[in-house]
């Protein structure tokens, strides 16, 4: 629930910044990306300044004749464990289908003769649909077989960015990423507790 809630959290301010984007690029990149880099450091600062150190102090590593403890977690710890890697594996291989929304889909509606304005008023419904649906659904979908649903959410996922290549206005557009935006809303949360459980302690 707590990694809903910051999804949540992300994507309220995605479904404003997405919309107003679209029509900044209209009139220039520059002041976008200008405006974006300011807003990014107001926030690291922000960070520095009231969000407290959640690191656990690191206490003394004994030695035993010289060597480290055969429990302590390393970089090769995780690498060894098969399991936990092809979760990475899997979770690498869906990001890759996700990131289109913002690689394939502005580029088919380019095609389509569709603006950037037209862009971020589509994408902006995943950011909607997100803040709308993500706290219900999470508690809906909580108790249930995470295999499962990172199966379905991925087909689903696949159905929806399919469907762009039959989507020809931007309210077709907008459709398509409702499908794909349901199978995020699914996989995100599971994803990232799967990943948690699975973690060397």
């Amino acid at each position: 629930r707590a990694f809903s809630l910051n999804y949540w959290a992300i994507n309220l301010g995605f479904a404003i910044s997405s919309a107003g984007a679209g029509f900044i690029a209209e009139y220039s990149y520059l002041a976008g990306f200008l405006g974006e880099a300011l807003m990014t450091l107001v926030c690291a600062v922000l960070v520095f300044l009231k969000v407290p150190e959640s690191r656990p102090e690191q206490a003394a590593v004994k030695t035993v004749g010289g060597k480290r403890p055969k429990d302590e977690v390393r970089l090769t710890t995780v690498l060894r464990d098969g399991r936990f890697m092809g979760v990475v594996g899997l979770s690498f291989l869906v990001s890759l289908i996700f990131q289109q929304g913002y690689v394939g889909l502005p580029v088919a509606m380019g095609a389509d003769g569709l603006s950037s304005s037209d862009f971020g008023t589509a994408i902006a419904v995943n950011g909607v649909l997100i803040v709308v649906l993500q706290i219900p659904v999470t508690r809906f979908i909580q108790d249930r077989d995470p295999r499962r649903l990172l199966i379905i959410s991925s087909l689903l996922a696949g159905y929806g960015f399919g469907l762009t290549a039959f989507a020809g206005s931007v309210a077709a557009y907008a459709l398509t990423v409702c499908v794909w935006t349901l199978a995020e809303i699914v996989n995100a949360p599971t994803q990232t507790g799967i990943v948690v459980q699975l973690s060397p302690a």
